[in-house]
């Protein structure tokens, strides 16, 4: 929640608060931290998948 990031955190834009939120649950708005990417995903996944149980991926091959 937007409400929850601190100063230092917003000034250095560790989470995207300036836009959308990138998860949104039950009408709540999640902002996730920049710094997963692709060698962390499944770690990622793994996470939101515990917290949020209704939240399923699918990792699809391009």
């Amino acid at each position: 929640m937007e409400s929850e990031v601190k100063d230092n955190e917003r000034k250095y834009r560790k989470y995207r608060v300036h836009k959308e939120p990138e998860l949104v649950f039950e009408g709540q708005g999640y902002y996730v931290v920049r710094n997963w990417g692709i060698g962390n995903i499944q770690r990622f996944i793994d996470e939101i998948e515990s917290r949020f149980p209704t939240i399923n991926f699918t990792i699809e091959a391009e």
